[in-house]
């Protein structure tokens, strides 16, 4: 997942702990997908591109943030995903 993310423009939150963020989303869009019968799977396609949005929006920074922090509590993530200068950065 790291070499499918190197070049793009991420949040500096985001940068560090991206690949398995996107790891993780990708399951969860797979696991909707096999399980959404509606024609076409529009709902699921909805929600890739919701998430999305919620991934690379500057307004929604603080609940990425918690969420990212709730991850590394957990130990989903690595340590890295923590530090403080991520946060400052733009």
């Amino acid at each position: 997942m790291a070499e499918s993310l190197a070049g793009e423009r991420l949040p500096a939150d985001v940068r560090d702990v991206a690949p398995t963020l996107l790891w993780a989303l990708h399951m969860g869009i797979l696991l909707y997908f096999v399980h959404d019968a509606s024609p076409e799977q529009r709902p699921a396609v909805d929600l890739a591109i919701t998430l999305r949005r919620i991934v690379t929006s500057p307004l929604l920074r603080p609940r990425r943030r918690r969420a990212i922090d709730g991850l590394a509590d957990a130990g989903l993530l690595p340590s890295a995903g923590r530090t403080s200068e991520a946060w400052d950065q733009p």
